[in-house]
């Protein structure tokens, strides 16, 4: 899947990409194309749990637009859950449109 990929305040290493790349790429069935895909990973400090990596995706497809956000104490965790999160979007989405057109 095509994303752009913003990273401030820490580094993503190889392991880190290719988790990125291959998770997306199981995502990219549940996506109607044309779409844009914007990745946000950041460090930032949470008031209870310190330092935590916070991961945003943003993406596009036809007028609807999927916004989620998660933080994790690693970069992996982040993604996991921030991906997890968009899939279950995206599944919810399409059940939604699939019962519209089943009545």
């Amino acid at each position: 899947m095509e994303h752009t990929l913003r990273v401030r305040g820490l580094s993503l290493t190889a392991m880190d990409q290719q988790l990125l790349d291959k998770k997306l790429g199981r995502l990219e069935k549940h996506v109607p194309t044309p779409f844009s895909c914007s990745i946000d990973i950041e460090h930032d400090q949470h008031h209870r749990t310190g330092v935590v990596v916070l991961c945003r995706i943003n993406l596009t497809s036809h007028k609807k637009t999927y916004h989620v956000e998660r933080s994790a104490e690693t970069v992996q965790d982040a993604l996991d859950e921030v991906l997890e999160a968009l899939r279950h979007e995206l599944e919810r989405d399409h059940d939604k449109h699939k019962e519209q057109h089943d009545q």
